[in-house]
């Protein structure tokens, strides 16, 4: 199926609600909407928004129609036209299966052209508001498109809904714990990032071994814990014969 070109559709198996577009290669492309979905990247809000709610499972890829290259734009208008899919962001063919963004393709001569050419026939419908729930709060709003009422509660979704998390390992303890990957949480808990792990090095840079704090390498070497902060403050070059780094800024 990677070769067909042809015109495609993602189907909602829980609500019959669908997506339609074309391609030179079917079976790649729904790799692609495949791929960039499950890592909550897909540029259709609509789509991406149905599938993290449903889940995988409820959609079915199929193919509508077989046709030459040159008229992928044509056939996909005329589904557009007939089905009236929910998940399309746009009621017309934008560029034939290619991955522009809309707006992107707007500031092409095709796109400008089609504009000066349709714009009084689909503005309206481009325009039209619906009334949705947010899914967040649960209050009514208006909006052309989407599933919450604000970014505020969106970005509360995506918290709760642990879409952004990311296991990472403390660089105090070596405990791996789930933060949100957009923090620059490098510890597992209050008492660690309390607690700096320093790195030991030899006088050219080799790494020797890890403490989990100052105090844990004064006990283990009898090297002052004073000079060794100093050191890995850069203030001084090193502290017992040795050179010192703080583990998260040393990269250990």
């Amino acid at each position: 199926m990677t070769q067909v070109t042809g015109v495609y559709a993602i189907t909602n198996s829980v609500n019959r609600h669908c997506y339609i577009g074309s391609s030179v290669s079917i079976g790649k492309r729904w790799g692609r909407h495949k791929r960039e979905l499950r890592k909550g990247i897909h540029f259709n809000v609509h789509l991406q928004g149905a599938w993290e709610k449903y889940g995988e499972g409820s959609f079915l890829f199929s193919i509508l129609e077989i046709c030459e290259k040159s008229s992928l734009r044509e056939r996909e208008q005329y589904y557009l036209d007939t089905v009236h899919p929910e998940y399309n962001m746009l009621p017309y063919a934008v560029n034939s299966g290619d991955y522009f963004w809309p707006r992107l393709w707007h500031k092409t001569d095709q796109g400008r052209e089609w504009a000066r050419n349709n714009c009084n026939k689909y503005k309206d419908v481009i325009n039209k508001k619906h009334t949705s729930i947010c899914e967040q709060c649960g209050k009514e709003y208006q909006a052309k498109f989407g599933r919450f009422c604000s970014h505020n509660c969106a970005a509360k979704w995506r918290h709760h809904s642990g879409l952004d998390d990311v296991v990472r390992e403390c660089v105090v303890c070596g405990k791996a714990f789930t933060t949100n990957k957009h923090k620059n949480t490098l510890t597992c808990s209050t008492e660690c990032s309390r607690t700096k792990a320093v790195i030991q090095m030899d006088t050219v840079g080799n790494f020797v071994q890890k403490f989990k704090s100052l105090a844990e390498a004064e006990k283990q070497l009898g090297i002052n814990r004073s000079s060794i902060c100093m050191c890995c403050k850069g203030k001084h070059n090193t502290a017992g014969g040795f050179i010192w780094r703080y583990a998260d800024k040393a990269g250990n």
